[in-house]
């Protein structure tokens, strides 16, 4: 076997097989690709872990917050309520004085002093600038002349009388729970107040605040938790969806660099073997042709369509061009002679299937199983056989011989009757498509035949464009050498996939 695919190492070496040799560089930017994808991932995982941390950790903060302005609110109505028990007689009693007048103004300011508060409470009067007018209680309180700031509170519940108002009041670095009352006459504000650092909370108070702060709390950190994940999930989903779709393509342009490393091999055999008999020349793109064109019109039949397949018709047009491999087991002077064969000589031809079915089979053993060296091994081995069982090697009848062999022994007759043989000249294509014809139920399958006769025209058109090509070929050959053609280099056609 060495012995005869020892022509065929040029055409291995050609750059297209040779790429199958780089297989395991291939592999190789693989591992770097997938290594850079993972430590995407890491990261990917890393930042959300990351963000997760920082979810709970402001939550946790949140959670503090929110204890924190409970219990101050909680604490600061409670010195609402103390505050205007104390206040409520005055406020009623300075509503009765000119606060315009200086002595309204002294008789205020005498009242206030008098006033009963709780240590660390104090009392202003001040205009509706928010300038001190009068204060007294607190031992640190503004001065008159002073400005204060003062901010009113939301008003979760009814004040117990409906001119005071919750509020802040601050001067200097300190800031109060305060109640405003409104004094008449545009007069101002009465203003008692109680420092921060005095508040108190009830235990019963603090408890009632607690569930609503736990409900905030998780409510807040649900809600950053799955904003988080969700955006860390969908960046990391985009990742890993374009990471596969980037390695299904390179998948799909790895199997067509391989496809079209197969068949660069398979054309280079087929070639070798076309190689051996001169007069054959562009035999092989013929019924690569042939056989694509009746499989396509057998498969607009219904009761060829789930058997027909389009992949079936892209494989048979590859795998028929191996259908005479076993010939490169035959001797030479035998293919090339001119005249009739001999009884043993026939024998030794008839040997070329068996031949280029184990060619194949080894081939198939050694890679692996697959439709398209199964196909091709059939192919080799039966389309000699004949429908009436009296064919070779193995004397198969009727369906018995598979379906791509009928097909390839319809093309290969064809072709063998309208090509110039050393035995024979050319058949017309009219008295080719009547020996078929009569072939039918003998030495075809009679299906087959029928739809032969649908499109034997097209079988015409292929015949002629090659031969047309082959005299282009010749003429130009006579002409820049001077002598007669002797053998037409085949034309380069691809071999489809």
């Amino acid at each position: 076997m060495v012995r005869w695919l020892a022509p065929a190492l040029p055409i291995l070496a050609t750059p297209r097989v040779r790429a199958v040799f780089y297989v395991s560089a291939a592999g190789a930017r693989d591992l770097h690709r997938k290594i850079r994808s993972m430590r995407r991932l890491v990261t990917y995982l890393g930042v959300g872990v990351a963000a997760q941390i920082a979810c709970i950790a402001i939550g946790l903060w949140m959670h503090d917050r929110y204890i924190l302005s409970t219990v101050e609110r909680a604490a600061e109505q409670n010195a609402a309520t103390q505050l205007t028990a104390e206040t409520a007689p005055l406020a009623a009693d300075l509503r009765e004085l000119d606060l315009a007048q200086p002595d309204g103004l002294q008789e205020a300011a005498r009242r206030l002093q008098s006033a009963g508060l709780a240590q660390g409470d104090g009392l202003l009067i001040v205009d509706s600038n928010w300038q001190v007018r009068a204060s007294a209680g607190a031992d640190e309180r503004p001065s008159p002349g002073d400005i204060v700031s003062w901010a009113s509170l939301p008003q979760t519940s009814p004040s117990p009388l409906a001119e005071s108002v919750e509020g802040r009041l601050q001067f200097g670095e300190q800031r109060h729970a305060s109640l405003a009352y409104r004094l008449p006459r545009d007069d101002g504000y009465l203003i008692v107040y109680r420092p921060t650092q005095r508040l108190a909370i009830a235990p019963e108070q603090f408890a009632e605040a607690l569930p609503l702060v736990g409900l905030m709390t998780f409510l807040w950190l649900s809600g950053l938790l799955s904003i988080c994940t969700f955006l860390s999930g969908k960046r990391l989903h985009d990742e890993l969806f374009g990471e596969l779709e980037r390695s299904e393509e390179r998948a799909v342009r790895r199997e067509q660099a391989l496809l079209r490393t197969r068949d660069a091999v398979i054309f280079g055999l087929a070639k070798l073997a076309e190689s051996r008999d001169h007069e054959t020349g562009e035999h092989v793109e013929r019924i690569s042709l042939y056989c694509q064109r009746l499989a396509a019109a057998m498969r607009r039949r219904p009761e060829y369509r789930d058997i027909i397949t389009p992949a079936f018709v892209r494989l048979i047009e590859a795998s028929s061009v191996l259908h005479d491999i076993g010939k490169v087991g035959i001797a030479d002077a035998i293919l090339h002679k001119p005249a009739a064969l001999t009884s043993h000589e026939r024998t030794e031809v008839q040997k070329h299937p068996v031949i280029g079915g184990e060619c194949l089979a080894e081939i198939e053993r050694r890679l692996g199983a697959s439709n398209f060296l199964q196909m091709a091994r059939e192919i080799a081995l039966f389309h000699h056989e004949r429908w009436d069982g009296t064919g070779y090697p193995a004397g198969l009848k009727g369906e018995d011989i598979p379906l791509a062999a009928r097909i390839v022994a319809i093309a290969d007759n064809y072709d063998a009757l309208v090509s110039r043989r050393p035995y024979k000249e050319p058949y017309t294509h009219e008295t080719s498509t009547d020996l078929i014809r009569n072939g039918s139920g003998t030495q075809f399958d009679p299906s087959l035949v029928e739809v032969f006769l649908e499109i034997e025209g097209e079988f015409r058109d292929i015949a002629r464009q090659y031969a047309t090509a082959a005299r282009v070929a010749a003429r130009g050959t006579r002409e820049s050498t001077g002598k007669p053609h002797e053998m037409v280099e085949p034309l380069a056609v691809a071999v489809a996939t």
